[in-house]
């Protein structure tokens, strides 16, 4: 997602450029957070403290383009969007029809687009605590461990 951010000038000029058939087509030269999806769960636990550094960068990256002054309403519309698009792009390498999988694309981009444009109510009261900032832990010390 690196250098697709550097050129955004907003969410939606991201979607378009992040959710296509030719990222698809490239996973060795795409988006590492996608490639990584499905095996960084059983990955040590100084690998996913990286990786969970890099979703949160993301996070704040897609949260700083949204419009609205809710800081949760932002950060959850965001997260939404970052593991919508994150969820999209893998699932549309996974489908052996070409067809849906140009569909999932499609979708999701339009569907994130109008939701990245407007604002959304705050978040309620009692989603709030599950909005607050997570903390990355270094764990590496525990790696050589044991």
């Amino acid at each position: 997602m690196d250098v697709r951010e550097g050129r955004a000038g907003s969410v939606a000029d991201h979607l378009r450029n992040y959710l296509t058939e030719a990222h698809r087509d490239a996973p060795g030269t795409g988006c590492a957070m996608a490639a990584l999806l499905g095996d960084i769960g059983r990955a040590s636990k100084s690998t996913r403290a990286i990786y969970t550094a890099r979703v949160i960068s993301n996070l704040e990256f897609y949260t700083s383009l949204l419009p609205g002054d809710d800081c949760a309403a932002k950060r959850a519309r965001g997260l939404l969007i970052l593991s919508a698009s994150l969820g999209a792009l893998e699932l549309s390498r996974a489908l052996s029809d070409p067809a849906l999988s140009k569909v999932v694309l499609d979708t999701v981009e339009k569907q994130l687009t109008a939701l990245s444009v407007r604002e959304v109510e705050a978040t309620p009261r009692s989603s709030r605590s599950n909005a607050r900032k997570v903390r990355v832990v270094d764990t590496r010390a525990d790696e050589h461990t044991g």
